[in-house]
């Protein structure tokens, strides 16, 4: 048997512009220093934010 779904999932971080563009900056010398792409957690370190908000912020860059 299948736990229920969850009814409200929690809505994604609301992500500003600015913020975006500041990780575009940071992915694309990221990227450029190690020919890899920035993930997640290398952004939310970066950044300083909270995991959930470094995926949202990860989700725009791709």
């Amino acid at each position: 048997r299948q736990p229920p779904a969850d009814p409200d999932p929690a809505p994604a971080p609301v992500v500003p512009a600015a913020l975006v563009d500041h990780a575009r900056k940071l992915s694309a010398e990221h990227k450029r220093r190690t020919g890899y792409p920035i993930d997640a957690d290398g952004l939310r370190t970066r950044l300083g934010v909270p995991a959930p908000l470094a995926v949202a912020i990860a989700n725009q860059l791709t």
